[in-house]
């Protein structure tokens, strides 16, 4: 029998209990991504976002993101025009975690979240060294929206990667190999009983590092390739 959820929380429900109101319902694991932006002072900001997504074709590649427009990463990407995304690894995760803090303007956010900034090779904006992954963005919109109960409005980014890097360790070898070595970094923003409409737990998150548990190739013979 399929259950209908509500596309908006219980009006009882406050911050943060009712972000990703039925994607927590039905539990669907977002990767993490840690977006790294600089003011008009190149002071740099920091922080984790779970609402990001690489798209593209041969024509380019691009990353799309939505956060809030109150938020200082908005705030720098409509400013200078450049943001990048750090894909961090299980092991840092916890570090990685310190940037959701909220500091005041003008407070360099990777150092003061223990982490190490390192120059990008085309956007002003550093990477994190931490992190096994870096995507360096060109703004190319922004779209503002607005969320339903609340006086905050959001914004969807679509920005043009212009530089990739990662760790050696993640980018050669077998697919497996490489999976293993990113152990990338899944959350689920909350687990919300459907039936009762109550959340029952706190934001968690788990890793996917073999490549038989989330995907089965269907072409022959490719799969018995994978080891475990």
């Amino acid at each position: 029998m399929k259950i209908d959820i509500p596309v908006n929380p219980p009006q009882k429900l406050e911050f943060p209990d009712y972000i990703a109101w039925f994607y927590s319902n039905i539990l669907i694991p977002y990767p993490l991504y840690i977006i790294t932006t600089v003011d008009e002072n190149e002071v740099p900001n920091a922080q984790p976002n779970t609402w990001g997504l690489p798209l593209g074709d041969k024509y380019g590649q691009f990353f799309i993101f939505y956060d809030w427009a109150s938020h200082h990463t908005i705030q720098n990407v409509i400013t200078t025009k450049e943001f990048v995304v750090n894909v961090p690894s299980e092991v840092d995760v916890t570090q990685v975690m310190n940037t959701v803090k909220h500091f005041p303007r003008g407070i360099d956010e990777i150092a003061a979240s223990g982490l190490t900034a390192i120059p990008s090779k085309v956007v002003k904006v550093p990477r994190i060294k931490e992190c096994k992954a870096h995507f360096e963005c060109r703004l190319c919109w922004h779209k503002q929206t607005h969320l339903r109960g609340n006086d905050d409005a959001g914004v969807i980014v679509l920005g043009e990667v212009v530089a990739a890097s990662g760790d050696e360790e993640v980018l050669s070898g077998s697919a497996p190999k490489k999976v293993q070595g990113m152990k990338t970094v899944y959350l689920l923003s909350r687990n919300v009983d459907s039936i009762n409409m109550k959340v029952t737990n706190q934001m968690t998150y788990g890793t996917i590092d073999k490549l038989k548990d989330f995907i089965r190739l269907e072409r022959e013979g490719i799969i018995y390739n994978v080891q475990e």
